[in-house]
């Protein structure tokens, strides 16, 4: 229940990373959640708990939280980009025109910064996250998980129902954009 508890957390806390970003970017506040319902990105908690967890085995040195953070988030981006093109022909992104991009699912500038990001996550980030976590009692984490799954379960099906074409209103944005693009053959 614990991983799931941080997966849930590092997920969140990317919403947030995305909708800052997008704001910085775009000047505008852009719902950036990847789930239908719960304002999440999973793809941030898949990386997060790889690099924590790679980092947990080789030590904790700044270059090597640097270097991990590149190769363990930039390959999660990719495969997880990957995952859902190959599953349901729906793009979720697509960095293509971006020099340093490869296939369009992952590109150098994001790689670099997932670097930095894990330096933060190791340092300062994960600590606080734990404290954090040992108050949340394990019927809250279950009841989270419950609703987690159903999430889930729609996000799947909107996105089959993207990737064959059908016609999406009232989506979150992402996933909206995910359908623009499939329109436009991205």
């Amino acid at each position: 229940m614990k991983t799931f508890l941080l997966f849930t957390l590092y997920s969140a806390i990317g919403f947030v990373l995305e909708t800052v970003f997008s704001l910085i970017n775009e000047r505008k506040v852009v719902n950036r959640k990847t789930m239908v319902f719960l304002p999440l990105c999973p793809v941030y908690g898949i990386g997060a708990l790889s690099v924590i967890g790679f980092v947990s085995f080789v030590g904790d040195h700044p270059l090597t939280v640097f270097t991990c953070g590149i190769i363990l988030a930039s390959a999660v981006e990719y495969c997880f980009s990957l995952a859902v093109d190959k599953s349901f022909q729906v793009l979720v992104w697509d960095y293509g025109d971006c020099p340093g991009s490869v296939h369009g699912r992952i590109q150098i500038q994001f790689s670099l910064m997932w670097g930095y990001l894990s330096l933060a996550l190791v340092e300062y980030i994960h600590p606080l996250v734990l404290e954090f976590s040992e108050l949340v009692p394990d019927y809250c984490v279950f009841a989270l998980l419950l609703v987690f799954a159903v999430d889930c379960v729609a996000t799947l099906e909107l996105l089959r129902a993207i990737g064959k074409g059908a016609e999406i209103r009232n989506v979150c944005p992402v996933l909206k954009r995910c359908h623009s693009s499939s329109e436009n053959g991205l």
